[in-house]
């Protein structure tokens, strides 16, 4: 079950590419776009952007356009996802642009940045105590034990988000689905939901570890990791909505 929960999820993005491109494009490029002017409007520049990640001093400045910045971002992620929801759950089709509905987005994009602080909060003493041990036992200097927890972490932080985030299909919508009954309704289904955030995240590490191996340069080597963490996002997209339909609408699994 595991395999074939990622399995349809993968070929959910490739089989619709260019549903999942309409649903992408527009909204990511006008997220940058606003970014890009807010950046403009405070005088913000990549190098001081860089100066202050580098020495932990953030001017005010930079600092109030990178939260703006980071919120138009946020805002067009949701702005995807509801769209790409919508699609797999009401075969909703985008024309250039997914369909726009303001409340429904900010609803999702809240709610989303609420269940990211949860796992951030939940993994936190996690991965902490995980790192501990294996810079105690000196097992962070090998390059496979690094991989092997980096897989563990995110693995299990894509387990808690599927099993968590039921309500944000929901949102796209217009329904609600409390964090606790999308755990309690997901409990059913935990074992494959393990496996098929296993299966999404063990191939995100492969192909960034062979991108590692490649003699890319910076531009290309930044374009190709994006595609591949469009890919993965949108395969995670489409696992949390089918998820979601077998277990809230009780639609069958094809």
């Amino acid at each position: 079950m595991s395999w074939k929960l990622a399995a349809i999820s993968l070929a959910l993005v490739f089989r619709n590419l260019g549903v999942a491109l309409r649903v992408s494009v527009g909204p990511v490029l006008l997220g940058i776009g606003a970014g890009w002017l807010v950046f403009s409007l405070f005088g913000v520049t990549p190098a001081m952007v860089a100066v202050a990640i580098d020495t932990n001093l953030v001017d005010p400045g930079v600092a109030f356009a990178l939260l703006i910045a980071l919120a138009a971002l946020v805002i067009a992620a949701a702005w995807v996802a509801v769209g790409w929801h919508r699609f797999i759950l009401l075969d909703e089709v985008p024309g250039l642009l997914p369909n726009l509905a303001p409340r429904r987005v900010a609803i999702y994009a809240w709610r989303s940045g609420v269940l990211s602080l949860l796992v951030v909060l939940l993994m936190f003493p996690v991965s902490a105590i995980g790192m501990q041990v294996l810079a105690l036992t000196g097992l962070m200097r090998i390059d496979l034990m690094r991989d092997a927890f980096s897989f563990a972490v995110g693995a299990f932080m894509t387990f808690l988000w599927l099993r968590l985030a039921l309500g944000l299909p929901a949102a796209a919508l217009d329904r609600v689905h409390s964090v606790s009954k999308s755990w309690n309704d997901s409990a059913r289904l935990s074992s494959e939901i393990l496996g098929a955030g296993a299966v999404i995240a063990a191939l995100d590490l492969v192909f960034s570890s062979i991108l590692d191996l490649l003699p890319l340069g910076l531009v290309p080597g930044l374009v190709v990791r994006g595609v591949l963490a469009w890919v993965v996002a949108m395969a995670g997209g489409a696992l949390l909505s089918l998820v979601y339909a077998h277990l809230v609408e009780g639609r069958r699994l094809t």
